[in-house]
């Protein structure tokens, strides 16, 4: 597949108890391509990054190869400063895990990370009907 026509700005991640949604986002913004995986609540989180680290590298090449930022929310207790998921109430067995870390040593590029609350937040705001 050729890389999209437009501008890419970053790549999204959502976190969820039974799936992890991944999208490619414009600067408009506009969501340019998306993918999901599901997820066993019996796969370990090593299992689980890796997956999406490939989904991640599969949407980076779509988009040109570009080293795009990925923003990760992630429901539960986060140490957004720390990157990591203290626990997720979603994600049995998760426990101190530096997502951010990982993500960023399996895919080369700079990670954010946050409370899935916070970020719709701050989506809501910049881009919803509180702006």
């Amino acid at each position: 597949m050729p890389p999209l026509p437009h501008r890419v700005a970053a790549i999204g991640v959502d976190i969820g108890g039974t799936s992890i949604k991944v999208a490619l986002v414009g600067p408009e913004p506009a969501v340019l391509c998306r993918r999901s995986m599901q997820m066993s609540q019996a796969e370990n989180a090593d299992s689980v990054l890796r997956k999406l680290s490939l989904i991640i590298d599969e949407l980076r090449c779509e988009a040109g190869g570009a080293g795009l930022p990925v923003g990760v929310g992630c429901a539960g207790l986060i140490d957004a400063r720390g990157g990591v998921v203290r626990t997720s109430p979603n994600l049995h067995g998760w426990s101190n895990i530096p997502l951010v870390k990982l993500l960023t040593e399996l895919g080369n590029t700079k990670v954010v990370l946050d409370n899935d609350a916070n970020v719709f937040t701050l989506a809501e705001g910049f881009y919803g009907a509180a702006r």
